[in-house]
This record gives structure tokens, C-alpha cells and sequence, in this order.
């Protein structure tokens, strides 16, 4: 809702049988798409407006979620090689650690659950690293370094630490400046490379969350078949 309210146009993109529904005063001008099958998503994103790609909240399976992330991942990889999607292009996914785990976060919890988790884990390490030249930037966020699959994590170009980070002895040179990202204010930010280099710190941008904006409500549970 406070996308729709500060950015304006959307494009809400969900699954078929799945419905996202807005109850607002607000004129809000929005899109909605549902697609049978998560490749056909690309197809509708387009740069006339932001697009929202609704999954999370239909979803009641950590394999199932998986096996979907790995073939939109997929997907994105093989259009981008191709040169049939806008660019410059960048993906935003919230809480990352929940769809890339580390391990001992992620549904390791027998053996075919684990290979679709490390399949979908390793085309993300690769997309993050190559698509960059196709001008395609992921970006994530996550409330724990260590809580996202190592080597996606280390697939990042740029990070931005904010209070509270702890990095990992895996970024030693991050690492040790720990003492210096727990006592940054909560307005503050800082923007550093893997090799230690920083800049900062930085004021964040604040935006409030308006009174009275409505609600969203979630309707449908996507169910797909496990091979």
C-alpha cells in the first residue's frame, strides 16, 4: 500500500485461482494480472508501471516455494540471454534469507526437499553474477547475513549494512568493523564492497506510512504437484 501511495502505477502480478484484493478510499491505479504458469511473469512486467510480483501469500509449502523461485530465476536468465525483456531491469525481493537459505535456515528436512532448495540456490548465485552484464540488478534484503545461502550472498557486489549487521568471518574484512555497523544510528546507512571499502554514513530515506491507507487482502492457495 505505501508503494501505491508514494510511486504511483502498478502492475500486481499473482497465479491463477490466486487474488489479490485492495480495499482503499484511495483511487489507486492499479493492474492486476494472473499468469497459469510463474514463467509467463517477465512477459507482463513492463516499465510503464512498478510491477509487484505476488507469491508469498498463496503459498503454504517452503518446497513448493522453492521449486517456483528456481524456474523464475530461470526463466529471467534465458529471456535476459536473449534480449526479450526491458532493460535496465532491477528486482527487488523482500527477506531474502526466506527463498535463498543458508543452510540449517532453509526445508532441508529429507532429500528431495534439499535438492530443490540447493538447485534453486545455485541458479540464483549464477543469475546474480551474470545478469549484471544483461542490465539486470537484483537486489535483496535480509534481516541476517548468515541467514542467506553463502554463496549468494557472496554474489553481491554491494551491500548496505544498517544497524545491527553482523558479518561473517567469510567477509573478514567486513567483519571487523561489526562494532562500527552496531552503533550506527537507525537513520544511517553505509555502502561497502566485499573487500571492506565503505562510504558513510548515510540518511536513509523515511517514508511514513499514511493513516487510513485501506487494507489487502489475500485470497486462493496455489497447490502444484512435486515431481
Amino acid at each position: 500500500m505505501t508503494v501505491l501511495y508514494y510511486f504511483g502505477a502498478a502492475r500486481i502480478i499473482s497465479l491463477s485461482g490466486c487474488t489479490v484484493e485492495i480495499d482503499s478510499r484511495r483511487d489507486f491505479d492499479i493492474e492486476y494480472i494472473q499468469v497459469s504458469n510463474v514463467r509467463e511473469i517477465w512477459r507482463h512486467c513492463k516499465p510503464d508501471k512498478i510491477n509487484i510480483v505476488c507469491l508469498e501469500p498463496f503459498l503454504n509449502n517452503d518446497v513448493i516455494h522453492a521449486k517456483l523461485m528456481s524456474e523464475i530465476i530461470d526463466s529471467l536468465v534465458w529471456l535476459a540471454n536473449r534480449g526479450w525483456i526491458h532493460r535496465p531491469l532491477a528486482v527487488f525481493y523482500d527477506e531474502l534469507h526466506n527463498v535463498w537459505p543458508s543452510s540449517g535456515h532453509g526445508i532441508y528436512d529429507n532429500r528431495k526437499a534439499a535438492g530443490i532448495q540447493r538447485r534453486s540456490n545455485n541458479q540464483a548465485k549464477k543469475a546474480i553474477q551474470k545478469l549484471r552484464s544483461t542490465g539486470i540488478r537484483i537486489v535483496g534484503s535480509t534481516h541476517q547475513w548468515t541467514q542467506v545461502y553463502k554463496s549468494v550472498r557472496l554474489s553481491f557486489e554491494w551491500l548496505v549494512p544498517r544497524r545491527g549487521t553482523i558479518f561473517s568471518n567469510d567477509v573478514s574484512d567486513l567483519a571487523k568493523y561489526n562494532p562500527r555497523w552496531k552503533r550506527m544510528p537507525t537513520w544511517a546507512a553505509y555502502i561497502v564492497i566485499p573487500e571492506g571499502e565503505h562510504l558513510g554514513p548515510f540518511r536513509c530515506l523515511y517514508y511514513k506510512i499514511p493513516d487510513h491507507l485501506g487494507s489487502v487482502k489475500y485470497s486462493g492457495i496455489y497447490q502444484m504437484q512435486i515431481e
